[in-house]
């Protein structure tokens, strides 16, 4: 094989695997606060590749994290930098 053929195949290879192997992640804010008449919200940041990832990222956060647990902690909102075509500013928010 020759040098082009060679340097064609490898420049293939490393656009297909970028292709997919790519998982578009979003940053997320999640907003919780706890118990009925609370105030205070603390807030999560991580990356998700989704919103129902997300979701259950900080389910699984309030359940696992002593800061959190048994002091009847809610999602309050959720807001992220993933392209949303019904909000002008391009974060999209759910409750």
């Amino acid at each position: 094989m020759t040098t082009v053929v060679k340097t064609f195949m490898v420049v293939w290879l490393l656009a297909f695997q970028a292709t997919v192997y790519s998982d578009d992640m979003y940053s997320y804010v999640a907003k919780i606060r706890c118990g009925k008449n609370s105030s205070i919200t603390y807030s999560e940041y991580f990356a998700s590749k989704n919103d129902a990832e997300a979701n259950d990222e900080v389910t699984k956060n309030i359940l696992k994290n002593d800061k959190y647990r048994g002091k009847d902690c809610k999602l309050a909102e959720l807001v992220s930098d993933k392209p949303h075509s019904q909000t002008s500013s391009g974060r999209s928010h759910m409750k």
